[in-house]
């Protein structure tokens, strides 16, 4: 409970900190995606504090690249 009301106050500290600045310079842009990756990261640290399972972002860099290497070792023999 109290690391989830952490994210939040961390969260909370950024948006005063940052968006005043991209709203005050009109950076549609950047002030969008700072606030999607502020949301990805406020959920999974939430996700995380309550003790759910959080994926793992390496599991699918393996789960992409296994295929490709096993394909290369085909063509080119084991390296």
């Amino acid at each position: 409970m109290l690391f989830g009301l952490t994210v939040i106050a961390a969260a909370a500290a950024v948006m005063a900190i940052d968006f005043p600045g991209f709203w005050k310079r009109k950076e549609w842009k950047e002030l969008t995606v700072s606030l999607l990756f502020l949301l990805i990261g406020i959920t999974l640290g939430i996700a995380q504090a309550r003790h759910l399972p959080v994926p793992n972002p390496l599991e699918w860099i393996i789960k992409i690249h296994l295929p490709i290497r096993h394909l290369l070792e085909m063509i080119y023999g084991k390296f």
